[in-house]
């Protein structure tokens, strides 16, 4: 069996198939000669190295065919190797169940008192609501019933006034006689009667006399032009001059009469009539 090697190898250096194993066993004298020959051959060629870098390797016909069946069992094992990762990875994904939070006795119990107070003081909110309200109403009649006060206090003073305007009128004219019998005496019985009249007048019915002062603009809702009256000084046209009759109003400043008074004009000094007191002097 030694020497069946060397002969395998060089049979397949030069191309010639080698011999069976049945003939080398069968022809033993023929093994020997084939491979003094072939020893022979080889050490004959030119250009033969001794190293191992220039040799051959020796492939046997059954190393060069590959193994269909292995070769094609690793290509089903890679399929179903994709095949299981494709299932893998189309697999939807379940995530997992969060865990339920562990109750807290202590927070438990705060929210049980915060309901428990929120529905004590609902009560309490609708009470409050209800007295605002009330309060509201209380108002809104505190103002009604002043307003009608008000307005009543005004209806009857004014009625009043409707209805002692023609008394107050009489007792004005009867002032005025008392102060014409005077003549400006006041020690007088009418003198006296005529004080006692503007007493009356300004007590009961508040009703009081008033008198323009001299120079006063002329206002005709409180002064009527009795007589005119002429003045070189323009500053003084359209004022009071004299006071002839005094004026009566009432205590909100209505006027019952009004008073009568000489109102001033400007007129030159040549053009100037004579006032009544230099008639007077120039007839005496």
């Amino acid at each position: 069996m030694a020497s069946a090697a060397p002969d395998e190898a060089t049979s397949a250096e030069t191309g010639t198939p080698g011999p069976l194993a049945s003939d080398a066993a069968g022809a033993p004298g023929e093994e020997t000669a084939t491979t003094t020959a072939d020893a022979t051959a080889t050490a004959a060629e030119p250009g033969t190295s001794d190293t191992t870098d220039d040799q051959v390797p020796v492939t046997s016909p059954s190393q060069e065919q590959p193994d269909t069946d292995a070769v094609e069992q690793d290509a089903e094992a890679a399929k179903g190797g994709e095949a299981t990762e494709s299932t893998e990875s189309t697999e939807p994904v379940t995530p997992e169940p969060a865990q339920a939070p562990v109750p807290d006795p202590e927070l438990e119990r705060v929210n049980a008192q915060l309901a428990a107070i929120t529905a004590a003081l609902e009560p309490l909110e609708q009470l409050r609501s209800s007295v605002a309200e009330l309060t509201r109403l209380r108002s809104r009649d505190s103002d009604l019933i002043d307003r009608l006060h008000g307005d009543n206090t005004r209806l009857r003073a004014g009625e009043l006034a409707t209805a002692t305007t023609p008394l107050l009128h009489g007792l004005i004219r009867l002032h005025d006689q008392m102060s014409s019998i005077a003549a400006g005496d006041q020690h007088s019985v009418a003198g006296m009667l005529r004080t006692q009249l503007l007493q009356l007048l300004e007590v009961a019915a508040g009703v009081t006399s008033y008198e323009p002062n001299q120079g006063e603009p002329f206002d005709p809702s409180r002064h009527t032009g009795a007589a005119r009256g002429a003045t070189t000084d323009p500053a003084l046209d359209n004022t009071v001059g004299r006071r002839i009759r005094p004026g009566f109003a009432r205590a909100d400043g209505s006027v019952l009469r009004v008073a009568e008074v000489e109102v001033l004009r400007h007129a030159p000094a040549s053009s100037a009539a004579p006032s009544p007191s230099t008639d007077q002097k120039e007839s005496q």
